[in-house]
């Protein structure tokens, strides 16, 4: 119960200044310049929290034990609990266990939710600046090139998409319209900071 408060308290502040300074900057620089409805900002915005979880959680995790055991040696229950024969590792199991099951939370957030929906929320902001329609959550044989001002920059090909990871991906790199560089791979699944190859070659 103690832990629970500056808990929640702690991972709201940190929420919000995450959310402000990796997401809502860039986000709002990007409605003045392709004319974003609020409708689709606000989507992208709640795409974007589970990611920013992520970062947060740990975060909040260890302001609000040190609030807690503050708070406790505040009061002197730290000292009366000890007085009544009750051992350190019995006063810190409580906070241990709630660290550790943040930790799987956190874990089992980032391997389940952040991929699809940091996917989802780029998706979003790629139709409204490309007008491009958006891929189906199964789609074969897909070709997507990255321009740079008039030359090609990148050219991507992946046998199958499946909603979260792409299979048997080709990308061909470019400099000044000169095949530079090409990457095979089995597999490709999106991540926190982008996409992760596996299997691959160069």
């Amino acid at each position: 119960r103690e832990l629970f408060s500056p808990f929640l308290f702690a991972l709201s502040i940190f929420l919000c200044l995450l959310t402000t300074g990796f997401v809502l900057f860039q986000l709002i620089e990007d409605c003045v310049r392709f004319h974003i409805p609020f409708q689709v900002f606000m989507k992208v915005v709640l795409f974007r929290l589970p990611e920013m979880l992520y970062y947060t959680v740990p975060m909040a995790v260890l302001l609000a034990t040190l609030m807690a055991v503050s708070r406790l040696s505040g009061n002197q229950e730290v000292l009366i609990l000890s007085l009544t024969g009750m051992s350190f590792y019995r006063l810190s199991l409580p906070f241990l266990a709630f660290g550790f099951g943040m930790a799987l939370l956190t874990i089992l957030v980032n391997e389940t939710t952040v991929p699809s929906s940091t996917f989802q929320a780029r998706q979003l902001l790629h139709t409204i600046q490309t007008h491009q329609p958006k891929l189906p959550i199964y789609q074969e044989h897909i070709i997507y090139k990255e321009m740079d001002a008039s030359q090609l920059k990148r050219l991507f090909y992946a046998q199958l998409f499946d909603g979260t990871s792409m299979y048997r991906v080709t990308i061909q790199i470019f400099e000044q319209g000169q095949l530079k560089e090409l990457i095979h791979a089995q597999q490709a699944s999106l991540g926190g900071k982008g996409w992760r190859l596996f299997l691959g070659e160069l």
